[in-house]
This record gives C-alpha cells, structure tokens and sequence, in this order.
C-alpha cells in the first residue's frame, strides 16, 4: 500500500471510530493500534506506517471536529503498545499538526495524556519500562 493510501484508510478506519465511539481516545488507541498491527504484517517499515497512521488519526480528528487532546491520547495509545516509536510518535503528531494549522497546545497536552495512561497501564500490569526519555 503506497503512504498516501494507507493515510487515507487510517483517516477512514479512525474518521469511522470517532462516529460510534464516544470514547475518542480508546477508539483511535484500537484503531491506530490495528493498523500498526496490519502494517508491520504486511512488512511496510513500522516508523514510515507509523506517521503515515498518524497523519490519518489527526486528519480525521480535524475532519470531525473533536477533541484534539482525546485523539493524540489514542493516537499514542496504540503507537505505546509498540514502545519503540513513541519518539518518532510524538515528532510526527507535532510537525503533523503544525502544518495543518490544528491546535498544537491540544496535540501536546495529548502526548503528554497518553504517556501517563500508557505509565498507569503498564503499572496496573506490573511492567516496568524507563519512560523518562517519552515527554
């Protein structure tokens, strides 16, 4: 699938959570975290899939008019089941956002949800995991 379609699929996959979920965030974190799943199957490169899953996850949040906040909380929800693209996770969603005029205080106060409710997630689970380096 080429970066652009699998953009667009994310935005439709999301865009079609955030209309039968009131719980924005883990709507996106399940989608966003299937089509990793998808994409890592299909042996695309995980950080490449991984920003062009959350440029679709924003893009539709935009579209739909919600919380900003909520969606980079699942957005990084579901790139955290996958540790090792938080960073490149949290540069995409800012520059992302940033170029397309979104509110880039939300986008930050997101990241920075996310990474908390993934640290409690991980600790009701009893794993330990160094995220110092996440915010």
């Amino acid at each position: 699938m080429t970066d652009e379609g699998m953009q667009i699929s994310v935005k439709h996959r999301v865009l079609q959570a955030l209309r039968g979920s009131g719980d924005h965030a883990r709507a996106v974190e399940d989608a966003v975290s299937e089509a990793i799943g998808l994409a890592e199957k299909a042996a695309d490169g995980a950080v490449d899939s991984a920003n062009d899953i959350i440029r679709g996850a924003i893009d539709a949040a935009v579209e739909a008019g919600v919380d900003l906040a909520g969606v980079v909380r699942g957005i990084l929800g579901g790139i955290l089941r996958d540790q090792r693209l938080f960073e490149d996770a949290a540069r995409v969603i800012l520059e992302h956002t940033r170029r397309i005029g979104a509110d880039q205080a939300a986008a930050s106060r997101g990241i920075v949800e996310g990474a908390i409710r993934n640290a409690r997630r991980l600790a009701q689970r009893g794993g330990s995991q160094d995220t110092s380096h996440a915010a």
